[in-house]
């Protein structure tokens, strides 16, 4: 089963008090600093993560929707900084606030065979007024996956359900998610929560721990 071995992130030294936006809150918002980019708060995160590790991954994931290229592998400067072999499988992910889940799950799958490092980074730009300029902010995580006894979480069960939601969206001439857009379609998104989270649930029941531990908190009734 994969689990989580390592991890690391980054969140930039430069803040920006919520009060002066529009919308205000309270608190800071993180804000990259000028030669700052996903590409490069997604590689202090990485070495966060790697700092004293001896395991070599054999796939590395960089997810973000604010990738600096369009069309380039921009993995690859990840992976270049961070000293990896040049064997490693490298992936870009993005288009989607989803994107980092996405990693994650697609690294525990490659990680049944081989540890996998999987970054997500964003540098979030929302539209002025709008509650993602005012309650986002530019940060990086990263996690190394694999299979070991010394695992900080495990993930015990997975599941997946697709529904075409039109709520965050933004086309290629868009700098930022048009206002009126900015939030989920909780309406909508809500009975698609249920029927993921049922499956997980059942799926975990099913294994030989998860009937155990569903017995014992007497779960297999509701199931």
């Amino acid at each position: 089963m994969a689990a989580i071995l390592r991890y690391g992130s980054y969140v930039p030294f430069c803040r920006l008090d919520r009060a002066c936006l529009a919308g205000s809150g309270r608190g800071e918002r993180s804000v990259a600093s000028f030669d700052e980019d996903s590409t490069s708060i997604a590689v202090e995160a990485g070495r966060e993560a790697m700092r004293g590790c001896d395991q070599v991954p054999s796939s590395l994931l960089f997810a973000s929707t604010s990738h600096p290229y369009a069309e380039k592998l921009n993995v690859a400067a990840v992976h270049a900084t961070l000293d990896l072999p040049a064997a490693v499988r490298c992936l870009d992910i993005g288009s989607t606030a989803r994107s980092g889940l996405s990693a994650l799950a697609l690294g525990a799958e490659v990680a049944s065979r081989a540890p996998a490092l999987v970054c997500a980074a964003d540098v979030v730009i929302g539209a002025p007024s709008g509650p993602r300029e005012s309650s986002g902010g530019d940060a990086a995580c990263c996690f190394l996956i694999g299979d070991g006894s010394e695992a900080g979480a495990e993930i015990i069960s997975t599941a997946s359900h697709i529904e075409e939601l039109l709520d965050v969206w933004r086309g290629p001439d868009h700098w930022s998610i048009p206002i009126g857009t900015d939030g989920p379609a909780v309406r909508l998104a809500t009975p698609t929560f249920e029927v993921c989270s049922n499956n997980a649930i059942t799926q975990f029941a099913k294994s030989t721990f998860g009937v155990l531990h569903s017995l014992h908190l007497g779960w297999v009734g509701e199931l």
